[in-house]
């Protein structure tokens, strides 16, 4: 429950204030439903008894009826609005958190998995706030003041509905408990699965040339096989476990109605009194099994919140910013998996203002020490710092990345550059000139395909350069940059980068022997 609680503090102040709103709302109507039965009592007995009609009292009921009814639909209104505002602000901190607090964390889980928990557990969490949840858990205070009622007109019905619900509750906890468990282990599933296809979609070549295709399928379908028995499972513990309590409901009213009757023949009880009864019991026991409807979407909530407060609880690596970075070392540098060393004892000094390219063959770890400047891998051995400061504490602001593949968005030429910043669209021109794209200068607003599919190759490496250019910090990593830009326009660019970047710490990695002129110094890797 405290996580819970905590995990909700980030669908944002307004949202908490409106569904409290709701909240008052949903108990104010309660309190008027649980009246209803009682003037409706009063109308009948009037009818049998004084064989009269109040015209006041049924117009106070008629009343009632359409208050309940109306707040009921602005209530729904209401939580359907907050709800829907919640995924956004919630998505918004989950992404914050898995972009800006542990880059490694989409690396190691990949971006279907990361996607699967923005999209899908925010949704599944959320469900909490959907309006028959709610409804269904604020039917706890129609069932009090209905159990003090029917206890003031005989003890044993109040009796034999807190022994009802005595029995039901604690059978709950252990239903949402083991369903919980069963929906963790298939969301699981999912995340994975989610993955597993965005690798597949997205190696698709390199698997059919090294001839692994079928093997990654039959992967694929594995775990899409374990993923159905799992939610098969889940689902059957559900339906199993809905007939006890259904059960219980039958036999409970049974007995309430039969008592009720005896009453109402022995004269104990009138007619408005035995409508008061029937009312109570079979709204107490059906909002009872209400839970029993909800449980599915508890279940869910309960079993994606270990993982959504798993990605809440990153810490935040902002580090140190360094305003004015003049050097970076590399002393000793060891990395790589199991007994296979991609980086071994690498030594580099880089005093600002200086361009180095990293030379060497694809594999010979050239990337490998970029990653490891950013700071999204650690070395094994060795150290790296930013003048005093390690990859762990100082900032990513004092870095600038253009990576060897980069990715385009389905957006506008403007937002693939602008990345989400508010930029003068003249500054957005004066950087595309730059890299060599000025023939899209009065296009920013042209929409990209996802990948990039709409332009070349060498556009695409124009626009991750664009990027950089906006904002560049004073360490700049360039991975295999102008990739499929023609020799001329890579030349003009390349005395561009000279300038722009004349009072800056640059890391070039290519084996491109053009690009490797830009450099002041070559290092073999």
């Amino acid at each position: 429950m405290r996580e819970t609680l905590k995990i909700l503090r980030y669908i944002g102040l307004p949202n908490v204030v409106l569904f409290m709103t709701t909240c008052a709302i949903w108990i104010a109507m309660n309190y008027v439903n649980v009246k209803i039965p009682l003037k409706t009592k009063d109308l009948i007995d009037l009818i049998i008894l004084e064989k009269r009609f109040d015209t006041n009292l049924f117009v106070t009921l008629a009343c009632m009826y359409v208050l309940v009814v109306v707040a009921g639909l602005f209530a729904q209104l209401i939580v359907q609005y907050v709800e829907l505002n919640a995924q956004r602000n919630f998505r918004r901190s989950v992404l914050e958190k898995l972009i800006t607090g542990n880059p490694p964390y989409i690396w190691r889980k990949g971006v279907g998995y990361v996607k699967n928990i923005l999209f899908k557990d925010v949704e599944t969490f959320l469900k909490i706030l959907s309006p028959r949840l709610v409804s269904t858990l604020f039917s706890l205070t129609y069932m009090t003041l209905a159990m003090i009622k029917l206890g003031e007109i005989h003890w044993i019905y109040a009796l034999v509905l807190m022994v009802y619900i005595a029995v039901i509750i604690p059978f709950y906890r252990h239903w949402f408990k083991k369903n919980s468990k069963g929906f963790e282990k298939a969301l699981d599933l999912r995340r994975r699965l989610s993955g597993i296809f965005t690798n597949l979609l997205g190696a698709r070549t390199d698997l059919h040339v090294y001839g692994k295709a079928d093997d990654f399928v039959r992967f694929y379908h594995n775990n899409l096989t374990k993923f159905g028995s799992s939610m098969t499972n889940a689902y059957n513990t559900n339906l199993r476990l809905q007939v006890y309590p259904e059960l219980l409901q039958v036999i409970t009213l049974f007995g309430v109605t039969l008592f009720g009757l005896y009453e109402l023949v022995s004269g104990t009880i009138t007619a408005g009194t035995f409508q008061v009864i029937v009312v109570y019991s079979s709204t107490i026991l059906h909002s009872s099994m209400e839970l029993a409807y909800v449980t599915d979407d508890i279940s869910r909530a309960l079993a994606v919140k270990k993982k959504l407060w798993e990605v809440l609880s990153i810490d935040a690596v902002r580090g140190v910013e360094t305003k004015n970075v003049n050097t970076l070392v590399l002393k000793n540098v060891c990395f790589g998996y199991s007994n296979k060393k991609i980086v071994d004892n690498f030594t580099l000094v880089v005093k600002k203002p200086d361009i180095v390219v990293l030379w060497g063959k694809s594999g010979s770890g050239k990337t490998t020490i970029l990653d490891l400047v950013k700071g999204f891998y650690t070395p094994i051995d060795g150290g790296i710092w930013l003048d005093e400061n390690e990859p762990k504490s100082f900032s990513y602001k004092n870095v600038s990345y253009l990576p060897q593949d980069p990715y385009i968005f389905a957006e506008t030429l403007y937002e693939n550059v602008s990345l989400g910043r508010e930029l003068q669209k003249e500054r957005i021109r004066e950087i595309l000139k730059k890299c060599g794209l000025g023939e899209f200068c009065d296009r920013l607003e042209m929409k990209l395909d996802s990948g990039g599919k709409n332009i070349s190759g060498g556009q695409k490496s124009r626009i991750a350069l664009a990027r950089v250019l906006v904002d560049p910090a004073d360490v700049i990593l360039l991975d295999e940059p102008l990739t499929g830009v023609d020799v001329d326009r890579k030349k003009e660019i390349l005395k561009k980068i000279e300038e722009i970047f004349a009072d800056k710490i640059v890391l070039v990695s290519t084996h491109d022997e053009l690009v490797s002129s830009i450099g002041k110094r070559k290092v073999n890797i």
